[in-house]
């Protein structure tokens, strides 16, 4: 019987895509997309699972908004992992779902928690997009980000240089976006081969 977190599909090459807030993940999805692959992302399934399970989280919580689940998950590590047990089966299974559905070759899954909950065994290849600590927290402070929240990700998570050793394949990312355009477009041709 195939395990339900192997993501590879005959015919397919199916990519695990990580790396720490703010190092440029979702800019990395877009570029793949332009180019023609499927991409999907565990956070945009998380925030839509959110709001399908509003009562739920309510009932656990005491409330379904993201900021102050955010203060309270973020203070207490047997609500974060509650809080995952929640949405992190029905991400999977979606995300699965679309792998499984898709007439694409190539599928990127953004998971930034990919080696954190020992997911990458179940892929063909994993990305680690690398970015210095310094050029995350100004991206993420720029785009409205609490710095409580950037350095609340940085404590929970594996560090980046640990993600970089553990990926497959690792993408600098201290540049501009055209930069990033150019090394993705060189990846996807090799991909394709």
């Amino acid at each position: 019987m195939k395990n339900v977190l192997d993501f590879r599909q005959e015919g397919k090459i199916v990519i695990a895509l990580s790396g720490c807030i703010a190092s440029g993940k979702t800019a990395v999805l877009e570029e793949f997309a332009a180019l023609g692959a499927e991409t999907i992302c565990a956070d945009t399934l998380a925030a839509k699972y959110r709001k399908t399970l509003k009562d739920k989280l309510k009932a656990a919580f005491g409330t379904d908004d993201k900021e102050k689940l955010t203060q309270l998950v973020f203070k207490d590590a047997q609500k974060l992992k509650e809080l995952e047990n929640m949405l992190h089966p029905l991400v999977l299974k979606e995300a699965g779902e679309i792998i499984k559905n898709s007439s694409k070759k190539i599928i990127i899954f953004a998971i930034p928690l990919l080696f954190e909950k020992g997911l990458e065994g179940g892929f063909d290849l994993t990305i680690c997009v690398y970015t210095s600590r310094q050029k995350r927290l100004k991206r993420a402070l720029s785009r409205g980000t609490s710095e409580f929240y950037f350095e609340r990700c940085e404590e929970t998570q594996l560090p980046m240089v640990t993600k970089a050793e553990r990926a497959d394949i690792i993408i600098f990312n201290e540049g501009t976006r055209s930069d990033l355009r150019s090394k993705i477009t060189r990846l996807y041709e090799t991909l394709k081969k």
